[in-house]
């Protein structure tokens, strides 16, 4: 088996299980509301986050969603609901079945 084999592997029983980190959380996008896993992770939103900023960070969340588990991967700009917030997508990544995604409440 190689890395990449047991990486998607990890994805379900591991990463997004609700018993270690993962939440159910509803996601809407794409016109479609789903009940998903989530994995949020502000602490590192924080490090990556510099010290002139951290500021911004107290408004965006950092989550990491099965990338299958969407209807479409959210674009930049997109405004999605999650977990009873609206929230645009700032950033995303896809890395090994997993999307990263930056989340950002629009300032007042």
């Amino acid at each position: 088996m190689t890395f990449k084999d047991q990486a998607f592997r990890d994805i379900d029983g591991v990463f997004l299980n609700t018993d270690e980190f993962a939440f159910d959380v509803e996601f809407y996008i794409g016109g479609q509301t789903k009940k998903i896993k989530c994995v949020p992770d502000d602490d590192r939103l924080v490090d990556k986050t510099d010290m002139a900023s951290v500021g911004i960070a107290l408004g965006e969340r950092l989550i990491f969603v099965k990338k299958s588990d969407l209807p479409v991967k959210p674009m930049p700009d997109a405004r999605v609901k999650y977990d009873g917030g609206t929230w645009f997508v700032r950033n995303v990544t896809d890395n090994f079945g997993m999307l990263e995604i930056r989340l950002g409440k629009e300032k007042t």
